[in-house]
């Protein structure tokens, strides 16, 4: 039996109801298959070792395994709840070459990624390991995920390597000493989507690949809406991107980074084109309330703004789709890509969304093999993406992903899906950027992005100072 759990993917992605569109998410969690034998393992408790300090873990090194083996294994398996079909036809492949295997699944919970460096640090983790943007070069600074590159090497053809996508299968490699960090699990781009009707009522154009920084401003301002006493009813849009990750793509759209790429010591949020994407943004949410302020939008989250019609245009991860396809609102919706900005170059944002492996695991091969299963055959990605109208971890996926969305959701349209296919395939999207001292670097950044942008009590000049004591941090 697969054991249920605090957190599910699609509650990450999303919290609250739809209340617009009338209908809450039903639960996804369905029946195990009997095939497989997995049983639940209680997480491991974590320890009083801190998760800063990483200990020594003898280097793990995985040898050719036999088809099957007469040992018995145990080994866990940390990922997202609710999806146990899928999750146990995949312990069920494994199964067919180790018979004797036990697999015990653990959901994604409360402090992700701290409570695993936890239990790393204390010799006691899961194995086979998902991992993102924010947990796996947390893990990997800790010396703590085992070096894929070998396995890579030894057991990835380059047509396989090349069907995954550039940005996420060189951003999975660690910048420190250029280890392989995991295999990659599904695939996330920042996207706009927009409510047709108010474009049409607003007399606009939709939105189109390509689309600039003063259509978006035009947009903005053209469908924000007043009543009689001047008090806003709608906003023209919700930007979610006011956090270091996501705020890279609009370093980018401005000709920016916010670290040097070159110098992953060196902060360079203080350079005229980031702070001019600052200043853009800020100008839209406090000059001109075009783009509606934290306080305005109260507890609802991104895509409920949207869905509530309180805002027109909402940038956000393409994970949302599957959100409003099976809660449709009472409006037509599309997506686009992010505008172009005075670089002229189209400019996405991606995660790097993996299934890692524990350094300390006693079966590499094992894990491996399980890694190879979810990530490189076709079964569990296509299974995973009917489930949660996610996007593939490869090329070759895409245009059945496409047309199995249509044939499951007759209403879903090309306008909704063919935006992130298209930004998938153009070779515009980057990852994040990290700091070589990252965690410490944003909790630096993060006070005065929220100065800025949240809050509003601060110009872009406080960026140079701040700036300033990034560098001189990841310079110790």
């Amino acid at each position: 039996m697969i054991g249920r759990s605090m957190l599910t993917r699609r509650e990450l992605l999303r919290t609250g109801a739809l209340a617009a569109a009338g209908a809450a998410l039903a639960a996804c969690g369905a029946t195990p298959a009997p095939a497989a034998t997995a049983t639940t393992a209680p997480a491991a408790e974590a320890t009083t070792a801190p998760a800063a300090e990483a200990t020594a873990t003898t280097e793990v090194v995985a040898t050719s395994a036999p088809p099957a083996t007469e040992q018995e294994v145990t080994i866990r398996w940390l990922d997202w709840s609710d999806q146990d079909d899928i999750i146990n036809a995949a312990i069920a492949r494994l199964k067919e070459k180790y018979p004797n295997v036990t697999a015990n699944f653990e959901a994604i919970g409360d402090q992700w990624g701290d409570k695993q460096l936890t239990q790393m640090v204390s010799g006691n983790a899961p194995d086979l390991l998902t991992g993102n943007d924010e947990t796996s070069y947390k893990w990997a600074e800790k010396k703590q995920l085992l070096d894929l590159n070998p396995l890579v090497e030894r057991d990835v053809t380059a047509e396989q390597i090349a069907d995954f996508f550039e940005y996420q299968w060189n951003g999975l490699v660690y910048p420190g000493d250029k280890s392989r960090m995991g295999l990659p699990y599904y695939t996330w781009v920042y996207q706009y989507y927009f409510n047709m009707d108010a474009f049409d009522e607003a007399a606009l154009e939709y939105p189109k690949a390509g689309w600039t920084l003063e259509d978006y401003s035009l947009a903005l301002e053209k469908l924000t809406k007043k009543d009689d006493s001047g008090n806003v009813t709608r906003w023209g849009g919700r930007d979610g991107s006011y956090d270091p990750f996501r705020f890279a793509l609009w370093a980018h759209i401005f000709g920016g980074n916010l670290v040097n790429p070159s110098d992953w010591t060196e902060c360079a949020v203080s350079s005229d084109q980031t702070k001019q994407a600052f200043e853009w943004h800020r100008k839209r949410l406090w000059d001109d309330n075009t783009l509606v302020q934290q306080a305005q939008f109260a507890q609802l989250n991104l895509i409920d703004t949207l869905a509530t019609e309180k805002v027109a245009i909402l940038g956000e991860g393409n994970g949302n789709e599957g959100v409003l396809i099976m809660n449709a609102p009472k409006f037509k919706w599309a997506c686009v890509a992010p505008p172009v900005g005075p670089t002229g170059k189209a400019e996405g944002i991606g995660t790097v969304d993996n299934w890692g492996i524990w350094k300390g695991t006693k079966a590499p091969d094992v894990v491996w093999d399980l890694a190879k299963i979810v990530a490189l055959e076709d079964d569990f990605q296509k299974a995973f993406a009917a489930l949660w109208v996610a996007t593939p971890n490869r090329r070759s996926l895409l245009p059945g992903f496409k047309e199995s969305v249509k044939a499951k959701f007759p209403d879903a349209t090309d306008e909704q899906l063919d935006p992130q296919l298209e930004l998938l395939s153009g070779g515009s999207v980057k990852i994040g950027e990290q700091f070589k001292q990252h965690k410490a670097s944003t909790e630096l950044l993060i006070p005065a992005m929220e100065k800025i942008l949240q809050v509003g009590d601060a110009g872009v000049e406080i960026l140079d100072s701040v700036c300033e004591e990034i560098t001189a941090l990841n310079r110790e």
